[in-house]
């Protein structure tokens, strides 16, 4: 088997927690179903929630240890009741509110959970890669490293280490080993490594996925991820419940007293009804609650995290998006030119050292401009033709067709790396101090026209009533 195109295993948590959301949707139908009172799809249901039940209890209990298996049953037990209130929603709107404050509340304390979480399994895997990039920077054979280092750690870290050495030691690549035995690695991290190896700068690419990671960890200016998600979270619970709960009241109240809304409270009433009309507001339900069963997942360390359907939809919607677009052009700009260097540097042709770079890009559509460049250059084009035939970027092309030898191809890559990477450095610092500030300026704005919603028809019904 090539490096670095080892099978991933299944993974059991996803399994387990697929089959508890598709219970759950089954538990809907069903409440659904007995109230419409519709015999063949009550049965229909039941039928499929069992299904689903027993292969969940077996997947939980056959292929999980305790530890993840009691993990799991309070997953489980959490969707059954929100199920059971969704459900209840069909035939009794009033409990709406109610679901908006438990689903707030949970996504919430998980959130902070996987963020946590996520940062414990960062620094797991930076001491593996640590001991890795050591063991190959001194030239020692990297099973007894990784087996020394064993001996040093305990817990989970330690297990990952045997498990490792255990790879290693039968002979299995790195690329693939790290694959089967260290899922705190991502995807992406273990095709650059397998690239580092198979062009001979494996030293130099353990290296600098350390030190960006490191960077990335100990970066000053970044605020806890908690805070990224909470506070939005909170406030579009808290304006929903009221938008859901008290707004609709003031329209019947004015009603029985003649008299005409505000326009900041009618123009909240349209924004509620037209989302809920259109069905925006089921899609953005969604959505939450798809993030919400991803960030379960985060909580069972076997899990690797992997973009859906290998970043078809998800990497095209990030590659258009205005700014994200821009940082994940230039981090990919900056680990091309970073690999295809090291590449050419340790004598590899340069169209081998782009097949390898492309295969390491993170994002699907970097991978296929990259590719590109590989394949035009392979059929005789020039470096700077065949960057612009790839659609690459314009500065690229135009130090490309400097080039003159090895040694003037590396010096122009190191300068490219260099200017890709400040770029992405500043623009990434731009956008996490603004994104506070923003966050604050639209949610104050949003509370405000809630607020001027509620207190208007106040003081026109006290208004009213004194006259």
């Amino acid at each position: 088997m090539p490096n670095g195109s080892a099978k991933l295993r299944p993974s059991v948590p996803t399994l387990a927690i697929a089959l508890i959301a598709v219970a759950d949707v089954f538990l809907i139908g069903l409440i659904v179903a007995v109230g419409a009172e519709e015999p063949i799809w009550t049965a229909i249901f039941i039928a499929l929630a069992i299904v689903a039940g027993v292969g969940f209890i077996w997947v939980a209990i056959r292929k999980m240890g305790s530890a993840a298996s009691l993990r799991l049953l309070g997953i489980a037990a959490t969707f059954f009741v929100l199920a059971v209130l969704v459900g209840a929603c069909f035939y009794a709107p009033e409990t709406i509110p109610l679901i908006i404050y438990a689903v707030a509340f949970l996504a919430i304390v998980l959130m902070v959970s996987s963020g946590a979480t996520r940062g414990i399994r960062q620094r797991r895997m930076l001491l593996i890669l640590g001991n890795i990039e050591k063991a190959v920077r001194m030239q020692l054979p990297i099973p007894r490293m990784i087996e020394a280092a064993a001996q040093g750690e305990k817990g989970l870290v330690r297990r990952r280490l045997l498990d490792l050495h255990d790879y290693l030691d039968r002979g299995v690549q790195l690329d693939q080993a790290l694959i089967y035995a260290v899922p705190e690695i991502p995807r992406s991290v273990v095709r650059t490594i397998a690239a580092g190896q198979r062009l001979g700068c494996l030293d130099h690419v353990l290296d600098a996925i350390i030190r960006r990671r490191t960077s990335d960890e100990n970066a000053a200016y970044r605020p806890s991820a908690g805070f990224y998600w909470a506070y939005p979270v909170i406030l579009i619970g808290v304006v929903s419940v009221i938008m859901i709960a008290v707004i609709p009241k003031y329209k019947a109240i004015f009603a029985d007293f003649h008299a005409s809304l505000p326009p900041a409270t009618l123009w909240l009433l349209a924004i509620a009804n037209g989302s809920i009309q259109s069905g925006l507001a089921a899609c953005v339900v969604l959505i939450l609650f798809l993030v919400f069963l991803g960030r379960m997942l985060s909580l069972f360390p076997s899990v690797r995290a992997l973009s859906p359907l290998r970043g078809l939809f998800t990497d095209r919607i990030v590659w258009w998006t205005p700014v994200m677009g821009g940082l994940v052009r230039d981090r990919g700009m900056a680990d091309l030119c970073d690999i295809v260097g090291a590449g050419v540097g340790a004598g590899h042709p340069l169209d081998e050292a782009l097949r390898e770079a492309a295969d390491a890009q993170p994002n699907s559509l970097m991978r296929r401009r990259a590719a590109a460049w590989a394949n035009a250059v392979t059929r005789g084009q020039s470096m700077h033709e065949a960057a612009r035939h790839a659609h690459m970027p314009e500065l690229f092309a135009a130090m490309l067709a400097t080039v003159r030898g090895d040694d003037s191809l590396r010096q122009v890559l190191a300068f490219l790396w260099r200017h890709y990477e400040y770029r992405f450095s500043r623009a990434r610092a731009v956008l996490q101090a603004a994104y506070v500030p923003a966050i604050v300026f639209f949610f104050g704005s949003l509370v405000a026209l809630v607020g001027v919603a509620i207190i208007q028809p106040i003081a026109m019904l006290i208004r009213v009533m004194g006259g």
